[in-house]
């Protein structure tokens, strides 16, 4: 079922109801809830606001607790002593907002619920107004509540699915069989194609095809394989042997890549890199910052990630050091990649010296120096002009917090997503074709200011190429 139906059915499902809100599907949906859900009151539990508050300063989900807070305050100012009995929404005909202070005792809950959390003061909440004679429903994106919700206590529970959600992922590309003669074509007008063979490209996309973003279009021909990057006003044929940093493409996919991220800031500030383990996503992407930065088109090149670990929370206070150590541990495979451009700067021959090794520590060190590694928690009150900004592991993020990201950007700023749906470390959000990052990329993929691109083949070694098979297969 599409994501809209799927939302038109839970409004319709919690129509007449009494709503009783978690904290996680506040901060999925943002105020933007009010807009699905009709002729119900929502409630919000005393310790969901308490939520909502400890959120408000978070980097990227702290816009939607905002949201939240905001509009409660401004119901308290204009009908505090109402709020909680349910107040009506001015702008949402139908809809109560009320902040439940009481009907908190967990006493009403199974022993084994009955631990203190805010967990169970929501779902006691919820029992309790149900004891009330009341139609109460539990909205929760949080599995375990959901589900101790239906088996354990009797309510209805249901999650919010985003409207972009469930999509199709988007690899950015569209295979073209064109004739041998417009094969020669191609090579004959080298990177600027004619009007009249981009035309001809665009005639033949396949249905569904976006051509404001920059798309790669795969033109086959007879043992031939050509990409063209196509877009609402342009057609460039990409080279098969583009060399940044001293590293060259290996693959028509990844000389793609280059391409998209060579391209100016005021012409394509977004790009969008998919793939698996040892694609060549972050090593291309480094590497081509770097070539950027040296021909003075950024002033600086910033890497921001997440810090979750393999299911693991994002916590960094407690490792020792300055937020460059801390930030070690998550910053390895942009290490590696600076590590792997100096060694190709300063190759080391078989009889090298002492003093050669030296120089190539000295290479990766000065690389280093030239790219600021920070948590995502930095970006926050940030506004990054002139700068070659990538967001590393973006597939850990959800769509709010990477929309939010997106708003960041300031002018002449390039704004790079490189992700693997298929490893999703962030426990709240689901992997896969499923993954919140497809959901962004389908948002994006028919706008002038995004082209993307899914890196197929793995080149780091068999092994990583079968096991991105498998974790692919398993979603």
């Amino acid at each position: 079922m599409a994501a809209s139906k799927i939302q038109n059915s839970l409004a319709e499902t919690l129509k007449g109801r009494v709503v009783v809100a978690d904290t996680s599907s506040l901060l999925v949906a943002g105020i933007y809830l009010l807009d699905i859900i009709e002729e119900c009151q929502l409630v919000l539990p005393a310790v969901v606001v308490k939520e909502l508050e400890e959120k408000r300063t978070h980097t990227t989900l702290g816009f939607l607790a905002r949201e939240w807070l905001r509009l409660i305050e401004q119901y308290r100012v204009s009908d505090g002593s109402k709020l909680n009995s349910g107040v009506a929404l001015k702008d949402h005909p139908g809809i109560n907002l009320r902040v439940e202070p009481n009907h908190s005792n967990q006493e009403s809950l199974p022993k084994h619920l009955q631990d203190g959390s805010h967990d169970s003061t929501i779902l006691a909440v919820a029992v309790n107004l149900q004891k009330d004679g009341l139609d109460v429903a539990l909205l929760s994106n949080d599995m375990p509540m959901r589900l101790h919700s239906s088996l354990e206590i009797g309510i209805d529970a249901f999650e919010y699915i985003a409207a972009d959600a469930n999509v199709t992922p988007f690899l950015g590309r569209f295979v073209l069989d064109l004739a041998g003669d417009e094969i020669d074509e191609l090579d004959v007008y080298g990177e600027s194609l004619n009007r009249k063979l981009r035309q001809r490209v665009l005639d033949n996309l396949p249905e569904g095809a976006a051509s404001t973003s920059y798309t790669e279009i795969l033109v086959e021909g007879d043992h031939t394989k050509t990409a063209v990057l196509v877009s609402n006003d342009s057609a460039i044929k990409v080279e098969h042997k583009t060399k940044v940093s001293g590293i060259t493409g290996k693959t028509l996919e990844q000389n793609v890549l280059i391409e998209l991220l060579q391209r100016p800031s005021d012409e394509l500030p977004v790009v969008s890199v998919g793939g698996g383990a040892g694609t060549g996503k972050t090593l291309i992407t480094i590497a081509t910052a770097l070539s950027e930065l040296k021909a003075h088109r950024y002033e600086k090149i910033v890497v921001f990630r997440s810090l979750h670990e393999l299911g693991q929370g994002q916590e960094m206070g407690f490792l020792p050091g300055g937020v460059d150590e801390k930030m070690a541990p998550w910053a390895g495979a942009i290490y590696d990649a600076i590590d792997t451009l100096a060694r190709v700067a300063k190759p080391l021959k078989r009889n090298a010296t002492v003093a050669d090794v030296e120089k190539q520590k000295a290479e990766a060190k000065r690389l280093r120096e030239l790219v600021e590694i920070a948590p995502i928690t930095y970006l926050r009150g940030r506004s990054l002009a002139n700068t070659f900004m990538i967001l590393e592991e973006a597939q850990n993020f959800s769509r709010s917090e990477i929309l939010n990201i997106l708003s960041r950007a300031g002018a002449g700023t390039k704004i790079v997503l490189t992700f693997d749906s298929a490893q999703v470390d962030n426990r709240f959000l689901k992997s896969g074709k499923d993954a919140d990052i497809w959901s962004v990329i389908d948002s994006l993929k028919d706008t002038e200011i995004f082209g993307h691109i899914t890196l197929l083949k793995t080149e780091r070694s068999r092994v990583a190429e079968v096991a991105s098979r498998i974790l692919e297969r398993s979603h």
